[in-house]
């Protein structure tokens, strides 16, 4: 699973990315400014398996273009969508962000929605996780258990 860590300060972000990477993957990194402008199926890559590094991806998604027109390649879940396409089955991403950036730039983002959703989300500011029981067994069961109760009432 690729991870976006969010909150605390810069350099506590980067700490934490760091420390998320897998000593069996190759790292690399690219400046977020500039990624919207870089086309994933021209870059050189390490060999895998890889893991890449982006520290404050909100800066890969500017806003401020005029009369709210977004280009293309600057849209969230187009440009990640590029970039795992482009990376192999085993690779990774690990990025960090600033909440409300983010939020401003690609709230897609914080919503998982398109490719997001392959990330699993870390917030420093609040380290209590809440776990994703969407394909667990007792959320099965409990999907179970909720179309039987509406069986019984027809």
């Amino acid at each position: 699973m690729h991870v976006l860590i969010l909150g605390g300060a810069p350099d506590s972000r980067r700490r934490a990315a760091r420390a998320c990477l897998p000593t069996s993957h190759n790292a690399f990194t690219a400046d977020s400014a500039t990624l919207p402008f870089t086309r994933p199926k021209e870059a050189t890559l390490p060999p895998a398996p890889r893991v890449f590094l982006l520290d404050d991806i909100e800066r890969a998604f500017p806003d401020a273009q005029a009369n709210g027109v977004r280009l293309v390649l600057t849209q969230s879940t187009y440009l990640l969508q590029a970039w795992l396409d482009r990376l192999d089955e085993g690779d990774r991403i690990v990025a960090t962000a600033d909440r409300a950036a983010l939020e401003r730039c690609a709230p897609e983002a914080l919503r998982r929605r398109g490719p997001w959703r392959a990330f699993e989300l870390r917030d420093l500011d609040n380290p209590r996780r809440v776990p994703d029981t969407k394909n667990t067994k007792d959320a099965e069961e409990d999907l179970s258990q909720d179309t039987s109760s509406r069986q019984n009432r027809t």
